[in-house]
């Protein structure tokens, strides 16, 4: 209990005092997906009173705008929200739009075709100035909105320039805004495309409702979770509110989604994976460690990976070490050596859409096991273990893989002589299995850590067979 009361007391400290901002969108209808939608209710629950005010043309460019800004043409649609009430005023030009209100801050984003395109922000300077001139508050700020890549499966001809692929629109959305952003002068960034990118790991692929759009429900949420904890400054992380279509566990991942994009630089690809190691040296050992790094690097995965010691399982939670590095939050994984239902309430309380990873390891040679040591000898145990509904993890089963070779295939050494010590086939078999489970995906690997590669590819086979069956 005491450590649950320091981290509420920790989470009450960052709140910050409530305000009322006034935000201004020029956008289209990602604008619309983002700011007209749970964005005002979201501020509400913590607090906060936003007035919202989104110029909306569907598809319009940073180069219509511009030019609908020197032609006055009344072209806009105005949807307002004051006090949760929208009212949308039409038709309107822009410069009236902006003088409206004393605008704190005012968003300018790309149509999304283009987002990734750098020859179509030649505009960008033209239309943060004609922004400036008619603001009338001297100190508005004007920031970007990162819109987000289209799902997987979008048939969109606008998808074709970035070769159909999600991750490449992704980065191309990233990169031109990293390139252009500068030579404008705008320093902050909306990070929306990165919170859809990091919800769809989460939540899967289906935060779209239509080849380019938004869900009506989770995506919108959770770009407005995006936008309320860059305006308010507050973790949207635990908020009570959230649209009823979306449940208690799913708003809780689309939140901490928003939450990781904001703690990171906006304007970096977020394809890496957070790993946080626990357990004594024989989990965090180096060389099992990086053969889980090289067998990554090899699937084009990217993993940042810490490591706690703290010993037998017992000693986890008087570890100062371990419940520092919990809290600072943002973990994907959290690999254990044993169950810890203590450190997996912490993880899940600053990661919320972590995945703790438990992982059964082997028999020592001769079915020697330690004095003390939780798990049966028979290599079952810890799958049956964690069958238990009320286990939030996943298992690495790794003793099972271990039984399977030792039977299969005798001939392999796994341990040194009659010793407890590894060798190097015991450690690649262990960390092909530890990669299975984080990467839940088949896979055939060119780094073999130096053995033979019919001997390599057999582990690899006989690790993601095993971790297939496990979860």
């Amino acid at each position: 209990m005491r450590i649950i009361s320091s981290i509420l007391l920790l989470l009450f400290f960052f709140q910050t005092e409530a305000r009322t901002l006034r935000v201004l969108a020029i956008g289209n209808s990602f604008s619309e997906d983002a700011v007209e939608q749970y964005l005002y209710e979201l501020a509400l629950a913590q607090g906060d009173t936003l007035i919202i005010g989104n110029a909306y043309i569907g598809g319009c460019s940073i180069d219509r705008h511009w030019n609908n800004s020197q032609t006055g043409k009344t072209d806009y649609a105005y949807r307002k929200i004051v006090d949760g009430v929208k009212t949308n005023i039409k038709p309107i030009d822009l410069a009236t739009i902006v003088g409206d209100e004393p605008w704190d801050i005012i968003s300018l984003q790309q149509a999304s075709p283009l987002s990734g395109d750098t020859t179509s922000f030649g505009n960008l300077q033209n239309l943060w100035n004609f922004v400036c001139e008619k603001s009338t508050n001297a100190n508005m700020e004007i920031v970007w909105h990162l819109t987000w890549a289209y799902p997987q499966s979008s048939k969109s001809n606008s998808f074709a320039r970035y070769g159909r692929s999600q991750q490449r629109m992704y980065k191309d959305i990233i990169a031109t805004a990293r390139y252009e952003l500068p030579k404008v002068g705008i320093e902050r960034v909306v990070p929306t495309g990165r919170t859809i990118q990091r919800g769809r790991r989460v939540v899967g692929d289906v935060l779209n409702r239509d080849d380019i759009h938004l869900s009506l429900t989770a995506g919108r949420y959770a770009a407005a979770c995006t936008w309320c904890e860059f305006l308010t400054r507050r973790c949207v992380v635990g908020n009570s509110f959230r649209p009823r279509s979306v449940g208690d566990a799913t708003a809780l991942k689309l939140q901490s989604a928003a939450h990781k994009a904001m703690m990171n630089d906006a304007l970096c690809p977020d394809d890496t994976l957070r790993v946080l190691w626990v357990g004594n040296t024989r989990l965090i050992d180096d060389r099992l460690v990086n053969m889980v790094g090289r067998l990554a690097d090899s699937q084009g995965v990217k993993l940042s990976m810490r490591r706690v010691n703290v010993g037998p399982a017992e000693s986890y939670m008087n570890s100062n070490a371990l419940s520092s590095t919990l809290a600072e939050g943002g973990w994907d994984f959290v690999v254990m050596q044993d169950r810890n239902s203590d450190v997996e309430a912490l993880a899940t309380l600053y990661s919320p859409d972590v995945e703790v990873v438990s992982v059964m390891t082997w028999k020592h040679h001769g079915n020697v096991l330690p004095l003390g040591y939780p798990f049966s000898n028979d290599y079952g145990h810890l799958p049956d273990k964690l069958s238990n509904k009320k286990y939030i993890g996943i298992a690495a089963p790794v003793g099972k893989a271990w039984k399977k070779v030792r039977t299969e295939r005798p001939t392999y050494t796994l341990f040194h002589n009659k010793e407890r010590s590894i060798t190097n086939i015991g450690y690649y078999l262990t960390a092909n299995v530890i990669f299975a489970t984080l990467y839940k995906k088949p896979f055939r690997s060119p780094y073999t850590a130096g053995l033979k590669t019919n001997i390599a590819y057999y582990l690899q086979q006989t690790a993601q067979s095993i971790t297939a069956a496990a979860l």
